[in-house]
């Protein structure tokens, strides 16, 4: 290494170098650790069934939407009885009525206003 004008050696190895190595190699990004401290490199089993049964639950959802839009009480059957998304009491139904998104409001109208003693609950659920 030759000598430079200030007295320091240049050229590789020099202080300036290693210091702009440790810049750089800080850029880096450690995993993010966990509450418990340990990196998330993958999720658990835990996580994977639980992301599972949310992709099942919106397939049961999709599909008691379709089955509703062509006619409602298909669709209640199915959610209430094969899909069992929600129970079978009048409050449950309205409430899934009212908070469901892509339901036809036509076959909504339409389920309520059947006249027998459950669906007139649910109409004063809804």
């Amino acid at each position: 290494a030759q000598p430079s004008e200030d007295g320091g050696a240049s050229g590789a190895g020099s202080d300036e170098d290693s210091v702009a190595d440790d810049a750089s190699s800080s850029t880096l990004r450690e995993p993010t650790p966990r509450r418990n401290g340990s990196p998330r490199l993958s999720p658990t089993v835990d996580e994977s069934e639980e992301f599972e049964k949310a992709i099942a639950r919106k397939r049961q959802i999709r599909k008691a939407v379709e089955l509703f839009n062509k006619k409602a009480k298909l669709g209640i059957d199915y959610l209430v009885n094969e899909a069992k998304l929600v129970e079978g009491t009048a409050k449950d139904i309205a409430a899934w009525l009212r908070k469901t998104p892509g339901l036809d409001t036509t076959q909504i109208g339409e389920y309520i206003a059947v006249r027998n003693d459950f669906n007139q609950e649910v109409t004063y659920a809804y």
